[in-house]
């Protein structure tokens, strides 16, 4: 990659947003990128192996279906770039699909009438453009197929999708004024009083849809104005107004509500929000910049536009009134005969909520405090207890409320006018988006989440699976990387009997249902279903969780039964009928209805105590199913809304946050097919319509043409740009914008026109003879070209071998067959290694000369010395011999190996694979050339021949260049052979040359050794016959002196004889005589030849056996897979137990990232990207496919096994036959994958083996124990729980190690140690034959909570230990020079080596203490 250019690279900064960050390349060597983050200057590596790069885009464009690079970097950045503050532009095209990203302010609209009556235009996005092109579409349907049609406004909560479809229906009802009086003005103001009765605020938006709707607009068929209108309701989260969560409201109308009753005409009896728990509860009660007053006020001027009375609209205040009266409700209790019961002490709220309701009060208290039995033969009331009428209360709190509101609906729908089914329609889905609540996710959610769930597999079908479908049918090219598929998922929730939300309509139906049997049935039926992540154990009884397209929800199972039962007192309609209030009557008149069909021929064996009605969830399944049979029978225009921050900050655009809505939303993918861009279709039969009364004579004009040559004639007589549309084998495909184009021909051609008609198709049928002779050249350059690509190949197969499929489906070539074979290069490689072993000993031969020199060799034994120069001269020629043989050799076998040849192979397969992408623009070229000769266009197809025919040329020139390539290949290969040739001859003389060097230098060595040996005999002789002559003159020197000494005794009678004695040994000797020197200044002779002849041998020229390593668990090739490898824990961070890592592992959620993977069959490395989640490791080809149902995973069991390689930061993973070899970026990367994968296998475990509450601990010995492995045995590794099948903690033990034991058991014949700090268990024994492993050892432990310090003059850390032993593994911690640390005990081994040990109190391991005079250790600081 040249310097200087720009790329899109992977932002790895921990904890960073970015996602995707910009930089400019600096510099490349082989696969690692050296780049300048343009953001920050910041120099940054990257291997291309690890990560990901892409070209930035020129420039930001409003449709990204024309951008010119199409990935996800340049997505994220066109739409963040449209979204900045400054000339904002919230919408963006991709293709027909519109892009809205929500700009948390209010953005002004442009004028409608710039997009009435205009085609689509690519550069201005816009609601209104949407609606528009369903307009004309539907007009342009009209008569010939069906007609209506769908806008899906969809996105997560806060994404601003009812804002989106408020600005459609304006304008819509603008557009198609001119039908019913008034109609469009009803059907806007509908929006306010829909939202103020459906809408609350929540955690993630302030004006959350709390409830699905779809509005029908109608038009007429003639001149489609605005002909009626109808709405659909979905789901209304009831439950919402007895519960909400922190920080979230009740809906929107109870505020306004209590903030404008003064202004509705009567008393109320309201009192401040406070006063109402409903309203109060969640500590949020208004609104920033919500002025609720106000929106009472547009409420009610709304009830008058669709035509609501005035009494009606008061008993609506009232009825509503009576639901936060009711809500407050106390009930106290007595004694009675049937025990304790409820009573309403507050008589005075009673009359209020009979006066607001209209009906009786002693018929309202009996409403709440009693049920009537019914039983065979009886009928009797019974009174409830206090909790069971607060459950009364408030079950007829929310039937209430939710009476209401559907009552409203059919208001407003009388009001809009609902037509005739067959009229044409237009419907506007705003739908409640996804959601996913950190505090709890209930039954609501789950319902809101399947809605969507379908959504988007309404948007799979008609975006990708139909519209590929007829691509292909047509013979229309696309290339897309895969298409996102949740069919899964949805089966899982919603297939009967079984699924997620059929099963809790079937434990429901069960005597005594409850929530944990519906939740263990959950668990029992998808334990191992893909879209069924695992959940903790601990959590089993109380969440499941759901892999849905956007997203892992954790469900809290809590009233689910009771709320999908929706149980009613059945007296609540009978109650409610005899109101006086027509509104109270008319909207709760459905509860008053008996049961019908399958309830009504119940026997009854039990006594029904609440009205008979369908589930929540059998309702909800059964409106979702003719929702989707709607849309699917409409044609669907979609707007996708983004939420650019989870905080609905105005003006952030958090990277990340976004992301992962494109890629949940399959926005990459979809631009990839809507780069095709043609939404608008018309058969071949409706265009030849035109032709009127003269078809039959055009037929015959065209005789003996494809169908397809009228068609392109048609069309080229309307001068169509040849361009915009494409020929299919049944329809044309328009490009978008065409619309107009295509409605002018059908619909305004008249008769008068048949004979320009027929003359322009002669005209164009001439032409389109023309442009197909012109194209005939195109063909020929590119079968030229062809024949030059297929020698290329025939020559690159013939060089380096075919190409083959690996086990991806992606065309490779395996590693071409060495010349030499493994034993040969083996025989070579040894002897090279033997040689140049011999040839380095002349150094030593040097070391000896010069200490034969210090030792003065030659000065006892004449003419020894210069016989050791000699011998030496003689054997280092021998030496230098064998020196100059192995570097011959080496050159020979480094030939035959091939040296670069691996690169000279990797280029020609590039530049084979550049050949082939020259070739295959040829082609399209002259495709392109063909279809411009089948459109009559002559000037294009003889542009486009031109352009084949100089394409054609180069890619001559490069298949040149290939075969050039191949053929040097070729001769390498040739000269190989001759070098293997030749390297063979030269081995016999090589062998022969080393074992005269070996020979040589011993016998250099032997002579100098026995030179060295008489020269010392001789000195040892020199110096004892000195010796004997200066004790021979001391004996007549001392005689000498006594002889004086008695002469004068009588001068000095004290000195005593002993005295004297001392005296005379203090008397200096003789002077020595040659070579000798006094006792205590004698110099030792020199030992540096003895200490050479002691330390240099014979130079060893073993070598390592020819052995091909094999893996210990399967016997594929690839890295050898080891055991345990040394150097402490692969976690880090000290003793620390494998659960607690374990557990941290799997809090992390899904892991992600990219490793290399070997190519099962070539051995080959592929860079790719893996997810691993809920049990499976999957991997991609890219980051963008993530989620696509273009992956390959492994599903991981309780049996999988992690492994090291010998390979550097290489793992294996194995799963039955199934084995992987990946390769992590770093040791850090290594750690991180085999932690938790080890973590999801011991998950797995847990889940299949029965393991004992206690985990073990009542089993065995506990105590404390110290134990160390015995020296022969193998490394072990250490297992999560005392199981021969239990999985690894990714730990290992080694020889000689010494660690701490808790507990000893024996379980199912096999001995186990539970290790200390809760690191897991190993064997005692071995289980295979019975072995020793471990031992316990001996020793003394004493409390110690001394401070102890690490001196800071050491040079190094002292590396803490797992046990108390010098060869225990190191914790992966140290002590740093100058640290203290607390002590909480110290071990002293009973092995008499004096090494004593401290365990450090904060658990991180043993340190050893230092010995007195010794340099290695800890010391007490408190002496």
């Amino acid at each position: 990659m040249p310097s200087g250019t720009e790329i899109w690279a992977e932002d790895e900064a921990d904890g960073g947003d970015e996602v995707w960050m910009l930089a400019e390349v600096l510099r490349q060597d082989n696969t690692m990128l050296t780049v300048r983050k343009k953001r920050t200057g910041e120099e940054l590596a990257i291997d291309l192996g690890f990560g990901e790069t892409y070209p930035p885009n020129p420039k930001v464009v409003a449709d990204m279906t024309s951008l010119h690079h199409i990935h996800e970097a340049g997505i994220l950045h066109n739409l963040r770039e449209r979204s900045k503050l400054q000339d904002q532009r919230p919408y963006t095209f991709m293709g027909t699909i519109l892009i809205a990203v929500n700009p948390l302010r209010r953005v002004p609209n442009p004028e409608m009438t710039d997009y009435m009556d205009r085609s689509l235009n690519p550069e201005t996005p816009h609601p209104y453009a949407i609606a528009e092109l369903a307009y004309h579409q539907m007009r342009l349907g009209a008569g010939r197929k069906v007609a209506n049609q769908s806008i899906v406004v969809s996105g997560e909560s806060g994404a601003g999708k009812t804002e989106t479809s408020k600005i459609i229906l304006t304008f819509l009802t603008h557009r198609s004024v001119g039908g019913v009086a008034s109609l469009d003005q009803k059907v806007v103001d509908s929006s306010p009083i829909l939202e103020s009765f459906g809408n609350a605020k929540t955690l993630r938006n302030n004006n959350s849809s709390r409830f699905g709707k779809f509005l029908k607009l109608q038009f007429t068929k003639d001149k489609y104005r605005l002909a009626g209108a109808f709405i659909e309701t979905y789901l209304l989260e009831k439950s919402r107004v007895l519960t909400q969560g922190k920080g979230e409201r009740n809906f929107h109308i109870l505020y306004q509500l209590v903030a404008g009753a003064s202004g509705v005409g009567i008393d109320l009896k309201l009192q401040d929000v406070e006063s109402y728990k409903i309203l109060s509860q969640s500590d949020c009660t208004t609104l920033d910049d919500v002025d609720d007053a106000a929106e009472f006020r547009t409420v009610k001027g709304a009830f008058d536009t669709i035509g609501m009375g005035e009494e009606s609209q008061l008993q609506v205040w009232q009825m509503l009134a009576s639901v936060l009266h009711l809500s407050n409700v106390e009930f106290d209790k007595v004694d009675h005969e049937q025990g304790e019961i409820a009573t309403i002490s507050d008589r005075e709220a009673l009359s209020t909520l009979a006066a607001l309701l209209a009906v009786e009060e002693s018929a309202l208290e009996a409403m709440l405090t009693q049920r009537v039995v019914v039983t065979r033969g009886e009928t009797f009331t019974k009174q409830l207890s206090a909790a069971d009428a607060n459950l009364t209360r408030d079950a007829i709190v929310k039937s209430l409320y939710e009476a209401l509101f559907l009552w409203i609906v059919s208001v407003i729908n009388t009001s809009l006018g609902k037509g005739e089914d067959s009229l044409p329609f237009i419907g506007v889905l705003d739908i409640f988006g996804f959601e996913n609540f950190d505090t709890k996710n209930e039954f609501e959610q789950l319902l809101i989440n399947f809605t969507n769930e379908s959504l988007q597999d309404t948007f799979n079908k008609q975006v990708f699976n139909n519209e590929l479908k007829l691509y292909e049918e047509e013979g229309i090219d696309v290339v897309v990387s895969t298409c996102p598929d949740n069919a899964e998922c949805i089966l899982m929730l919603s297939t009967k009997p079984k699924g997620i939300i059929p099963s809790l309509d079937n434990v429901c139906a069960e005597p005594n249902p409850s929530d944990a049997r519906y939740l263990d049935g959950l668990h029992k039926t998808y334990a191992r279903h893909q879209d069924f992540p695992r959940t903790q154990p601990r959590d089993m009884r109380e969440n499941f969780w759901v892999k849905h397209y956007a997203g892992k929800v954790k469900y809290t199972v809590e009233g689910w039964v009771e709320r999908n039962m929706d149980r009613i007192p059945e007296s609540f309609g009978g109650t409610l009928a005899a109101s006086t209030h027509a509104v109270v009557r008319a909207s709760t008149s459905m509860y008053g209805q008996p049961p019908t069909g399958a309830a009504a021929k119940a026997k009854p064996t039990r006594s029904r105590k609440t009205l008979v009605k369908p589930t929540v969830a059998k309702a909800f399944l059964a409106s979702m199913q003719d929702l989707n049979m709607t849309l699917l029978s409409t044609t669907c225009n979609f707007i996708r809304c983004i939420k650019p921050n989870a905080a609905m900050k105005c003006g952030v655009f958090n990277n990340r946050y976004v992301v992962e809505q494109l890629q949940c939303l399959g926005i990459l993918q979809t631009c990839e097919v809507l780069k095709v861009g043609m939404p608008t279709r018309v058969t071949y039969t409706e265009l030849k319509e035109v032709l009127g009364e003269n078809a039959a004579q055009a037929e015959k004009l065209f005789e003996g043409e494809p169908e397809t040559a009228l068609i392109a004639g048609i069309l080229w007589a309307f001068e169509v740009p040849s361009e915009v549309f494409r020929l299919g084998r049944t329809r044309v495909f328009f490009r978008a914008g065409q619309i107009s184009t295509l409605q002018k021909i059908l619909n305004e051609t008249g008769p008068e026109k048949g004979p320009w008609i027929f003359d322009r198709l002669q005209q164009a049928l001439a032409n389109r003879h023309k442009a197909k002779k012109a194209a005939k050249e195109a063909k020929a350059a590119v079968d030229s070209a062809l024949a030059a690509v297929m020698e290329a190949q025939e020559m690159t197969t013939k060089a380096i071998g075919a190409e083959q499929k690996d086990e991806d489906g992606a065309a490779t070539r395996p590693p071409p067959e060495s010349i030499l074979s493994d034993d040969d290069e083996y025989k070579l490689e040894s002897a090279v290694k033997k040689a140049r072993i011999a040839g380095n000993s002349i150094p030593q031969v040097k070391l000896l000369i010069q200490a034969a020199k210090e030792d003065e060799i030659g000065t006892y034994v004449v003419g020894a010395f210069e016989r050791v120069m000699t011998a030496s001269e003689e054997a280092t020629k021998t030496i230098q011999a064998s020196s100059t043989k192995a570097e011959e050799l080496d050159v020979l076998t480094r030939t035959a190996k091939g040296g670069d040849a691996a690169q000279e192979i990797r280029k020609l397969e590039d530049s084979l694979k550049r050949l082939r992408r020259s070739f295959q623009e040829t082609k399209d070229l002259a495709t392109g050339a063909e279809e411009a000769a089948a459109k009559c266009q002559v000037e294009k197809t003889q542009e486009r021949v031109e352009e084949t025919k100089r394409k054609a040329s180069g890619v001559a020139v490069e298949a040149a260049a290939v075969v050039s390539g191949a053929k040097g290949i070729a001769q390498a290969a040739e000269r190989q052979l001759q070098a293997l040739s030749k390297a063979n001859d030269l081995l016999p003389s090589v062998n022969a040359a080393t074992e005269e060097a070996l020979t040589a230098f011993s016998s250099f060595k032997n002579l100098i050794a026995e030179t060295s040996k008489k020269e010392t005999a001789a000195k040892e002789a020199s110096d004892a016959k000195a010796e004997a002559e200066a004790a021979a003159r001391r004996q007549q020197a001392t005689a000498k002196a006594r002889m004086e000494s008695t002469k004068s005794s009588m001068k000095n009678l004290s000195l005593s004889a002993s005295d004297a004695d001392d005296h005379l040994a203090a008397l200096p000797s003789a002077a020595p005589g040659r070579g000798q020197r006094g006792r205590m200044l004698k110099k030792q002779a020199s030992q540096s030849v003895k200490n050479l002849l002691d330390t240099v041998g014979t130079p060893d020229t073993s070598v390592s056996p020819n052995r091909k390593m094999k893996s210990d668990e399967d016997n594929v090739s690839g890295p050898a897979v080891v055991g345990p490898g040394p150097g402490g824990m692969m976690f880090g961070g000290g003793a620390r137990a494998f659960k607690e890592m374990f557990e941290e592992a799997m809090k992390g959620g899904c892991v992600e990232g990219h490793l290399m993977k070997q190519s099962k069959y070539f051995s080959r490395w592929k860079p790719r990207y893996f997810r691993l989640e809920d049990g499976y490791l999957t991997y991609y080809d890219k980051k963008s496919l993530v989620g696509t149902n273009k992956n390959k995973g492994m599903e991981l069991t309780a049996h999988s096994i992690t492994s090291y390689t010998n390979t550097k930061n290489c793992f294996c993973v194995r799963t039955g036959e199934a084995v992987w070899f990946l390769l992590g970026k770093d040791e850090l990367a290594l750690n991180k994958w085999m932690t938790a994968i080890n973590a999801q296998i011991h998950g797995l475990f847990i889940k299949l083996y029965n393991v004992p509450e206690d985990n073990y601990w009542s089993q065995g010995t506990n105590g404390r124990f110290f134990y160390r492995m015995v020296d022969d045995a193998l490394p072990q590794w250490i297992r999560t729980y005392p199981e021969q099948a239990a999985p690894r903690t990714g730990d290992g033990l080694f020889p000689g190690e010494v660690i701490e034991v808790a507990q000893t058991l024996t379980n199912k014949e096999t001995e186990f140690l539970r290790i200390g700090n809760d690191r897991g268990w190993t064997y005692a024994k071995n289980p295979a034959d019975g072995s020793t492993l471990f031992e316990e050892i001996d020793g003394e432990v004493v409390p110690d909570t001394r401070n102890y310090g690490f001196p800071p003059s050491a040079k190094d850390p002292i590396p803490l230990l797992f046990g108390p032993g010098l060869e225990s593994q190191q914790t992966g911690e140290a002590l740093i020079p100058g640290e203290r640390a607390e002590a909480m005990e110290r071990f002293t081994p009973g092995d008499g080596s004096g090494v004593v040990f401290i365990k450090l109190k904060d658990g991180r391991g043993w340190v050893p203490v230092r010995k007195r005079n010794g340099s290695f250790g800890v010391t007490p600081t408190e002496l």
